[in-house]
């Protein structure tokens, strides 16, 4: 019965928006609202921006552990707008290990689900697990300039409803490249200004399940970010240093299959989702008198799909329509250093918004990441 409902109101659009299955790895970087392709100075550097590892001046190493948004698991006796189609789950989000011009990091930023038909003709829902382990080097060009890039060994694994069809494992490869420059803005060289470029290849993973294929994989990424730091003196021997970013990302997944308005999934249906995101962020890193420290943080972003009822290139009349329009969120975290350990804690408020084809409503989820960190 959930299933009918489900299918009933995914037929009426058929689309996956993706983005909206995205969790930014590091607990520092999620409070920031995902904007750190400029600031990129600790081991999630190496997913960030490589080109901020020349930049690194000592080593360490980090584990985040928190919620990531995945696909519902059991949409129960809803019906119509009350379905909630995503969910959150606790994993592993990120370790990794940095130094002076090298990292080596394990990501978990995606859990895709999508729906297709089976050889009866029923909907099913298709979990991919999506993890990556990166290797990356960067170099300091001069005293304003970096560079670096990353090879990147992603796995991905499927699962899905389908009683006949058996679970999938595959790897395959990517890479990355960064670029990190950062310039004194003052006579005083107090004031920093910092921009940063990422470009993150997509990847053509043939993850299989049974009949299915063309299921999603990393996207093209293009980001763009600027941040300026400047210290102040409060007095009494109390200090602060102050961090704004901003931050573009284009980003364009592969194209997969899409069941279309009519049910009927073809061969040659399909279409590559793309999306535009704005993210920004503030880091505030007060110093006691006793040089001890601790951060506040702030920060959002705004995800949009592109394509919107944009026509499919199958010859039919049908329309892209995905289910979600994007994704809105504000996003806030602490921190503090202890010694050679740094604890930093980030709550994420997500809003999936709907599209106009929808039959289901906005939907809000929570996340929340803890990361420890050992400096060197």
């Amino acid at each position: 019965m959930a299933l009918t409902t489900l299918g009933t109101l995914l037929l009426a659009q058929q689309g996956l928006a993706m983005e909206e299955f995205y969790t930014a790895p590091g607990a520092r970087a999620m409070a920031m609202g995902g904007a750190f392709t400029a600031v990129a100075e600790d081991s999630s550097t190496v997913w960030y921006n490589p080109g901020g590892l020349g930049f690194l001046s000592g080593m360490d190493v980090t584990l985040d552990y928190g919620t990531v948004v995945v696909g519902s698991k059991d949409v129960g006796s809803a019906s119509g707008s009350d379905i909630a189609l995503y969910d959150t789950e606790s994993e592993l989000k990120y370790l990794g290990f940095s130094g002076k011009g090298f990292g080596m990091a394990y990501f978990r930023p995606y859990d895709f689900h999508s729906y297709g038909k089976d050889d009866k003709g029923d909907i099913t829902r298709i979990r991919t697990e999506y993890s990556e382990l990166k290797f990356g080097f960067g170099v300091d060009l001069n005293d304003h300039v970096a560079v670096g890039g990353s090879i990147d060994m992603i796995s991905q694994s499927t699962d899905s409803d389908c009683e006949s069809c058996d679970e999938n494992d595959e790897t395959g490869f990517g890479y990355t490249l960064g670029v990190l420059g950062k310039w004194k803005m003052d006579a005083a060289g107090k004031t920093e200004l910092r921009a940063g470029a990422t470009w993150r290849s997509g990847t053509d993973v043939d993850a299989l399940l049974g009949e299915f294929e063309d299921l999603p994989n990393r996207p093209q990424v293009l980001s763009l970010g600027l941040a300026v730091k400047r210290p102040f003196d409060l007095g009494a021997g109390w200090g602060v240093s102050a961090t704004g970013s901003v931050q573009f990302d284009d980003i364009a997944y592969s194209k997969v299959l899409y069941l279309g308005q009519d049910g009927i999934e073809r061969s040659d249906n399909r279409i590559a989702v793309d999306h535009e995101r704005i993210a920004y962020g503030a880091e505030f890193q007060f110093i006691t008198p006793s040089n001890q420290s601790f951060f506040i943080r702030a920060g959002g972003y705004d995800s949009e799909a592109e394509g919107d009822a944009a026509p499919l290139l199958d010859g039919s009349n049908d329309r892209f329509r995905p289910y979600s329009s994007g994704v809105e969120a504000v996003t806030a975290g602490l921190g503090v250093y202890l010694g050679d350990w740094i604890v930093d804690y980030a709550m994420e408020q997500r809003t999936i918004l709907k599209s106009d084809y929808a039959a289901v409503q906005d939907q809000d989820e929570t996340l929340h990441s803890l990361s420890i960190s050992r400096a060197f």
